[in-house]
């Protein structure tokens, strides 16, 4: 165990903040989820990563000492495309199945997320584990129709945002 390993035996008790993420590359945001993961750490709660791996994202934070999930959620990009909606809708059960699985072996206490698409998919999770939703929002106004649209269900879903 590396000196950014922290021991398990220790941090299996610690409340539990699960992030799920639609990327696994390192961007702004993926910078900033590392970041809270790190803030989340020093106050006491264990950090998990849900996102795609491997990846950029899942291996800086496996250096910052993190525990990263591999999963796949459909990256929902901003589109108006009949097809496209239909994937991501298609994905959507899988995907939410996948985050309700991974809360559940990871006695998750709160889930939270970084874009629209990842709260929807942790939003049914969140519900049907009665766990609060974060969703920590980066987008500029003015929102895409799409994601008005979707942050609207969101916000009314959501603990904090």
């Amino acid at each position: 165990m590396s000196a950014l390993q922290p021991d398990p035996s220790t941090t299996e008790a610690l409340p539990t903040v699960l992030t799920v993420n639609r990327v696994g590359f390192l961007g702004g945001v993926e910078r900033i989820i590392v970041a809270c993961a790190d803030a989340a750490r020093a106050s006491g709660f264990r950090p998990v990563i849900a996102c795609p791996a491997p990846g950029a994202l899942a291996s800086t934070a496996e250096q910052h000492g993190h525990r990263v999930i591999s999963t796949l959620i459909d990256g929902g990009k901003s589109t108006m495309s009949p097809v496209k909606l239909l994937r991501l809708a298609m994905s959507l059960h899988t995907g939410r199945q996948k985050i309700i699985q991974i809360a559940r072996a990871e006695r998750a206490s709160v889930l939270h997320t970084h874009h629209p698409v990842s709260a929807l998919f942790a939003m049914s999770a969140a519900s049907r584990l009665h766990l609060p939703l974060i969703w920590h929002a980066h987008e500029t106004l003015p929102l895409r129709p799409q994601y008005r649209l979707l942050g609207r269900r969101l916000i009314s879903r959501c603990a904090f945002y």
